[in-house]
């Protein structure tokens, strides 16, 4: 095991048979920290103790089955009592109980994961299509801003008609202020025939432009908006949250036999109450619809994420609330991951809808902005 250039509790698995992963953590716990790389001699006869009193409990059956983890989504079971897991809340159970119930919770997460990567699919290929859709909207507005140079190729080549050869594919006539315009030609068609199709393409290109940019600005609308609903798909817990994101999708159809939504997640905090939305829409409803003008509104800065809304009562939190809070605003959100996000907080009164725009597309004024770790709401 010295000879293992690893932590000792994974030099452990490595080298004794039989032993898996949770109990080699535990062994090497049992005699100091199990992530050091060092094993000392004296530390190698306490693991080889260890295992010799492993190795008779077995052999006698005095098993001490345990089931960790809150009720009803245990994370661990053990054969016995695990120091290494000390902090988690502990039940004693028959070990068939225990291997029965954990064994259903990780298929449950995995049906839960399942749909959850099914519906991130379909999400990504929508904003895909909706992204290739955009950048070639702004191709088109950086083409028909030369809508004007067209029709003065064409007015050019009408008027200079007779000098430009048949057959050619380029032609250099004066311009307007008399330099010299290099203008392309498609060499199967006449002076006249060119000139007309300039005019075409820029009346064309001249259409174009009146509704190109209104496209553009609901294209990158429906960008954000998927983006919104990767996130919520991303912080879902349950098939039914899931469900509500899976029916904000484009071309989604209306969900049978669920007439009402789901309530927004729902916690306290040093006795206030906090809402969290778990989609687009639900971000909404939080906002307009259950937070009072001097509720506080949380939101991860420039991320998409959920909208959070600290319910006052017409009282003034601390600054630790405000920090615990705002670092749900930031677990909630796109950058979850990230070390620290800046997350900005207002009074809910001054948070604007905006107009024409998507569920849960706002803008907000009179911000506060706080520095924080995400971090989930305790018990979540």
């Amino acid at each position: 095991m010295r000879q293992v250039p690893q932590p000792l509790w994974q030099a452990l698995l490595r080298c004794v048979a039989g032993v898996g992963p949770l109990l080699a953590y535990e062994l090497a716990w049992r005699t100091g920290d199990p992530e050091v790389t060092a094993c000392e001699p004296a530390r190698a006869c306490a693991l080889a103790e260890l295992l010799e009193e492993l190795r008779d409990r077995v052999a006698s059956g005095r098993f001490d089955p345990h089931l960790y983890g809150p009720d009803p989504a245990p994370v661990a079971f053990a054969p016995f009592a695990y120091g290494c897991l000390e902090d988690l809340p502990a039940h004693r159970v028959r070990m068939s109980e225990a291997l029965e119930r954990a064994v259903d919770v990780r298929a449950r997460t995995a049906r839960l994961e399942a749909h959850r990567q099914a519906l991130l699919s379909r999400i990504r290929a929508l904003a895909e299509r909706r992204t290739a859709a955009l950048q070639q909207v702004r191709l088109d507005l950086e083409e028909a801003q030369n809508a004007d140079r067209l029709r003065e190729w064409g007015t050019l080549l009408l008027a200079y008609s007779a000098q430009v050869p048949k057959g050619a594919s380029s032609v250099r006539l004066p311009g307007y202020q008399g330099e010299p315009v290099d203008i392309p030609l498609n060499p199967a068609q006449t002076a006249v025939e060119n000139a007309q199709e300039y005019f075409r393409r820029h009346a064309k290109l001249r259409a174009a432009l009146r509704a190109l940019p209104q496209r553009a600005l609901a294209l990158a609308q429906e960008v954000d908006f998927l983006d919104g609903l990767r996130v919520h798909a991303e912080c879902a817990t349950t098939h039914e949250e899931l469900e509500e994101v899976a029916a904000e999708l484009p071309g989604a159809r209306p969900r049978r036999g669920r007439p009402g939504r789901s309530a927004p997640r729902a916690f306290t905090v040093d006795g206030f109450q906090v809402l969290v939305g778990r989609s687009n829409r639900d971000n909404d409803r939080v906002t307009f619809q259950l937070a009072g003008p001097r509720d506080l509104w949380f939101h991860a800065r420039g991320v998409p994420g959920a909208h959070v809304v600290l319910k006052t009562g017409g009282r003034v939190p601390a600054e630790d609330t405000l920090r615990r809070v705002a670092a749900v605003a930031a677990y909630y959100s796109g950058a979850r991951t990230s070390p620290a996000v800046d997350v900005d907080y207002t009074e809910r009164r001054f948070v604007r809808r905006v107009p024409g725009g998507p569920p849960g597309r706002v803008t907000y004024r009179e911000e506060r902005t706080l520095r924080v770790s995400p971090s989930p709401p305790e018990g979540a």
